[in-house]
């Protein structure tokens, strides 16, 4: 969830009477002992996971139970980085682990946008072999399972394989050997 407040609806059905109870990560729900009924409102919940059970059981003791697991998750990951590349074959650089990354790669108005997979420890490369010459701008985010997007990271560089062109030196002073 990317929200602290969750509402849990269930229903039960029964030929006989039954009675409710339930719970939010093992404490009585509703607080303050109120009456369980479908549908139950959390708020306030804090980060990370979470459990709601609802047990129905009948005059004979006979007893139903579900439940449901879910994780709060309302935190953005870092911002990826980008390393230097090691030999402008590829770039690299770190992420927080689990993290689903988003490259976008800008060349004067145009871009082209690519999912990186990084590694256990979020570790990531991307490959630029056969980029033509030019100038271009990464822009690299971070998005978690919750669907939690980081701040994007931005890096600018050129690819120029292409030598200056030829020098001729056209005088030199009289006197002087070259």
């Amino acid at each position: 969830l990317t929200s602290t407040s969750v509402s849990i609806a269930f229903n039960a059905s029964d030929n006989d009477s039954f009675t409710l109870a339930c719970t939010m990560d093992g404490q009585a729900a509703p607080s303050g002992g109120g009456a369980c009924t479908s549908a139950q409102a959390f708020s306030g919940l804090t980060q990370g996971p979470h459990t709601f059970q609802v047990v129905a059981t009948d005059r004979a003791g006979n007893a139903a139970t579900a439940s449901v697991a879910y994780v709060v998750d309302t935190i953005a990951p870092q911002a990826p980085t980008f390393n230097s590349p090691a030999d402008g074959a590829y770039m690299s650089g770190d992420s927080d682990a689990g993290s689903e990354l988003e490259l976008t790669i800008g060349w004067g108005v145009d871009s082209a946008s690519y999912s990186v997979d990084p590694d256990v420890n979020g570790d990531w490369s991307f490959p630029f072999s056969g980029l033509p010459d030019r100038d271009y701008t990464l822009s690299l985010t971070a998005s978690d399972a919750a669907g939690n997007t980081s701040p994007a990271a931005t890096r600018s560089f050129t690819i120029d394989n292409e030598a200056p062109d030829a020098l001729d030196i056209t005088s030199h002073a009289t006197g002087d050997e070259v």
